[in-house]
């Protein structure tokens, strides 16, 4: 499973149990914050002030609640016992986007690298209850430090008058930006169709065509491939481990037609051998539409009018949904797990008629599908 947008197993499925936090985990292909600059993986994304990070009073103010500063920084998470917050920093992982903030004296907002969560709180004395989807956790408020018990972890969160809460959403990969022409390439034909992998190997692509395309892989045996995809100048515009399910890869990136770019494979297995496929994406019909979806699938959205539309998913046995939308810029704009009923996913977001946005119909865990896709007009 990969974290966020990361590529590694280790202890992900335990601590994906932790009520609050299971958005972290979630499988999303990593996107450029800017259109010439990328992101995806284990490079940092500069930090960006206008998406994802709510207004705060700053972190050295107080609080609507009373007794409370505004804004604490995350310094501590455990998983019986193993220290969670090393593993991200060794991934590259911006820890300033986890922190809590109240809102009310009654409110608080935790984020988890940028994804902003509304909860309910309540204090007696240092005890503090967060209630969170119906779900209650414990913590203590010890001056100005505040502990989250999440059953089976711990959530330590410190005020720091120096922290700077970061709207990043995204971890970032290993390797980051590359020098152009930095290793040995092969192409791939410019209608896209599908190679072999085996070792490490570049391919260029240069789409006959501009639009929304995936790029995948399928593999045999114990193969875990990952993918980056960098621009003509070396930059990384984006990067995947597990998106696809069953440990396979899935990008799904706006490409310009004539331009060049770059198709890094790779595996965090010592094997490298696997298919890697490239292919124009569906097209979501224009007024709305929905869809089966049997595996991780990359779709394009262009709706015939501007106004709110609602993405929603509806699932076949346990499958656990998540959807995740793209703009035409390569920027990820939202991203939601359970919003909808049970495991489904809900998105409602603005959208300017005759834009191409891309849609990432995926799941929750490593497991491939089905469900149900349903998009239209609020």
């Amino acid at each position: 499973m990969f974290i966020i947008i990361g590529g590694v197993v280790l202890l992900l499925a335990v601590f994906a149990s932790l009520l609050l936090f299971t958005d972290i985990f979630s499988p999303k292909t990593t996107v450029s914050d800017t259109p010439d600059r990328v992101s995806s993986g284990e490079r940092s994304p500069e930090p960006d002030e206008e998406r994802g990070k709510q207004e705060s009073p700053g972190p050295g103010a107080q609080s609507p609640a009373p007794g409370l500063r505004s804004v604490y920084a995350l310094v501590e998470m455990s998983v019986e016992g193993n220290n969670m917050l090393e593993m991200y920093e060794s991934m590259g992982v911006d820890l300033a986007g986890f922190y809590i903030e109240f809102t009310s004296d009654s409110t608080m907002n935790l984020a988890t690298m940028g994804d902003i969560v509304e909860c309910v709180f309540s204090i007696d004395g240092n005890k503090l209850t967060v209630i969170f989807d119906g779900d209650t956790v414990s913590g203590t408020v010890e001056g100005d430090k505040i502990t989250l018990d999440m059953g089976g972890g711990l959530m330590v969160y410190e005020w720091d008058p120096d922290f700077v809460p970061s709207g990043n959403t995204m971890p970032v990969v290993p390797g980051g930006d590359r020098g152009p022409g930095d290793g040995d390439s092969t192409g791939i034909p410019g209608e896209g169709g599908d190679v072999r992998v085996d070792g490490e190997t570049e391919f260029v692509f240069t789409p006959n065509t501009t639009g929304v395309w995936a790029i995948w892989t399928a593999y045999n045996g114990d193969t875990d491939p990952q993918l980056w995809v960098y621009v003509s100048s070396g930059a990384e515009l984006a990067w995947d481990d597990d998106s696809a399910g069953n440990r396979n890869a899935l990008i799904g990136l706006y490409l310009i037609a004539g331009e060049s770019y770059t198709i890094r494979a790779g595996s965090y297995a010592t094997e490298v051998s696997y298919s890697l496929f490239v292919e124009r994406c569906s097209s979501l019909w224009e007024s709305g539409d929905t869809v089966n979806v049997s595996k991780p699938t990359v779709f394009s959205f262009k709706p015939y009018t501007s106004g709110t539309w609602v993405f929603e998913t509806s699932t076949f046995g346990n499958t656990d949904p998540y959807l995740m939308i793209v703009d035409s810029s390569n920027r990820h704009m939202v991203s939601d797990d359970d919003s909808g009923e049970g495991l489904n996913a809900r998105i409602s977001i603005d959208l300017t008629g005759g834009q191409e946005y891309i849609v990432l119909a995926l799941t929750a865990d490593d497991e491939p599908g089905p469900y149900e896709l349903s998009v239209g007009m609020e």
